[in-house]
């Protein structure tokens, strides 16, 4: 029942987005984000255009936290998750684009110009779509 209640808890948007700032702050890079709701607004922004989609791959992004035991650290594949466009860079917002779990770690710290190599075309053009509207000029080929 307390793990039910707890789980619950944890996939409230506010809740979510605090443990994600917190879990941000952990990886040692720098982030424009001064609060959970600086980061929640950054989010609602994006939902206003894609809705509860991923721009990248078009899932369903969910924030479902798995409270069982043993389950300690268990990723969910469709929950969402800050990807750095550029990895090479912070946590800007202007860098930071909400996806799923799933392909912000098939993603990894991939070059512009290798994503037509490993994903298909729809995605990769998402993708490059996306990036090039966030940093227009910039040469994706040699990034």
């Amino acid at each position: 029942e307390i793990r039910q209640h707890l789980a619950t808890r944890f996939s409230m948007e506010t809740t979510y987005f605090n443990k994600m700032l917190h879990k941000m702050r952990a990886s040692h890079r720098k982030i424009e984000f001064k609060s959970g709701k600086e980061l929640l607004e950054h989010w609602h922004r994006q939902k206003a255009i894609y809705g509860m989609r991923c721009p990248i791959t078009g899932d369903l992004m969910t924030t479902i936290r798995k409270m069982e035991k043993g389950n300690t650290g268990a990723r969910t594949r469709t929950n969402i998750s800050p990807d750095r466009l550029l990895s090479s860079m912070d946590y800007t917002k202007q860098n930071v684009l909400f996806v799923t779990v799933e392909w912000n770690l098939a993603k990894g710290s991939l070059k512009g110009y290798r994503v037509h190599h490993l994903f298909n075309s729809q995605i990769a053009d998402n993708y490059l779509k996306i990036l090039r509207e966030r940093f227009p000029g910039m040469e994706y080929e040699m990034e």
